[in-house]
C-alpha cells in the first residue's frame, strides 16, 4: 500500500554550491537585496543612508556567520524566527515537526499533536547483505506484506548518524586521576593510545536508524495502539525485531533529528579531552 507512506532521509553530509569567502553567491544576493533595499527606504537622508546599507550588510554577514549552514539563504526567515522562539531552526525541522511539534505527552509512550496521536517505533536493522537468499526473499516479503496490509499512513525515518560515546570517553578521561595510572606511566600510554584509537574509529564509523511514526487523527488511544500493533507484528513475522519508543526516547530521536552536528574534518576531540586532563 504505497499511499501515504512517507520515506524521509536526514543525511549525514551537506553538499553545498561553490563558495566566494564562505558564502554562496545566492547568500551574497539576497545580502545584497536587503542592504539596497534599505538604502532605497532612506534615500532621502543621503550620508545616512549609505551608512544604514553598510551597517545592514555587516550585521547580516555576521548574522549569517552565526547561523547553522543548513539554513541556506534563507537565513534571514531563521534569524527571525529564532528571536521569538529562542531556539535554532533547521532546515528539515519543518518536516519532522510537522509529526511532533511540540512534544506534548499523553502517555509514556504517546506524543500529543495538535491535531492527533502519534508514537514511535524503533526499527532494528538486519544485516541482509550476509543473509542467506532465502531470508533476503522473507525479509522482503515480509516487509511487502507489512506495507500491504496497513490502512493508515505511516511515515519512515532513516537517520545517519556518529556514534555518542560521550559518557565513555568521559568515564576514560577521569581514569587519569585513579592512582593506579598517575603512579604508572606505562599504563597511562596505554590508555592514551587506546583513547587516541577509539577516536578514530568512531570519527570513521557511522550508524544508521530507523524509524516509523504512526499517527491518528483524533484522541483514539484505542485506535493508535492497534495500528502500532499492527506494524510491529508485521515486522516481527520477517524476524525484523522493533519496539515502541518510551517518552524519553521520543525526546532523544527529536534532539538527534534538530541539534546534530558534523564535526569538521580537523575536529579531534581526543585532543580537546586529554588537553581537560593537562596533556
Amino acid at each position: 500500500m504505497d499511499e501515504g507512506l512517507r520515506v524521509v532521509d536526514f543525511p549525514s553530509v551537506l553538499e553545498g554550491e561553490l563558495k566566494i569567502f564562505g558564502f554562496t553567491s545566492l547568500e551574497l544576493l539576497v545580502i545584497g537585496l536587503i542592504s539596497g533595499f534599505v538604502w532605497l527606504l532612506l534615500a532621502d537622508y543621503g550620508e545616512f543612508a549609505i551608512a544604514a546599507s553598510l551597517l545592514t550588510f555587516a550585521l547580516l554577514i555576521l548574522l549569517k556567520a552565526m547561523m547553522p549552514e543548513e539554513t541556506g539563504y534563507a537565513f534571514p526567515a531563521y534569524a527571525a524566527y529564532f528571536l521569538v522562539k529562542r531556539k535554532t531552526v533547521y532546515a528539515h525541522e519543518v518536516d519532522t515537526t510537522k509529526y511532533i511539534p511540540s512534544l506534548r505527552f499523553v502517555d509514556d509512550w504517546i506524543c500529543k499533536l495538535s491535531d492527533g496521536l502519534a508514537s514511535v517505533i524503533e526499527v532494528k536493522p538486519v544485516n541482509f547483505f550476509y543473509a542467506l537468499p532465502a531470508e533476503q526473499r522473507a525479509y522482503l516479503d515480509s516487509y511487502k506484506d507489512m506495507l500491504n496490509s496497513l490502512d493508515f499512513p505511516i511515515q519512515i525515518l532513516s537517520i545517519a548518524c556518529e556514534f555518542d560515546i560521550t559518557r565513555y570517553m568521559n568515564h576514560l578521561v577521569l581514569r587519569y586521576r585513579d592512582e593506579d595510572i598517575a603512579a604508572n606511566p606505562m599504563l597511562r600510554n596505554v590508555l592514551d593510545d587506546y583513547i587516541r584509537w577509539l577516536n578514530r574509529v568512531v570519527e570513521e564509523t557511522i550508524q544508521r536508524r530507523y524509524f516509523i511514526v504512526v499517527t491518528v487523527q483524533s484522541e483514539d488511544v484505542s485506535e493508535l495502539k492497534r495500528r502500532v500493533e499492527t506494524v510491529i507484528a508485521g515486522l516481527r513475522r520477517g524476524g525484523i525485531q522493533a519496539e515502541i519508543l518510551n517518552r524519553d526516547g521520543i525526546l532523544a530521536l527529536y534532539d538527534l533529528i534538530n541539534y546534530r552536528k558534523i564535526m569538521p574534518a580537523n575536529y579531534d576531540s581526543v585532543k580537546l579531552l586529554l588537553r581537560e586532563v593537562g596533556q
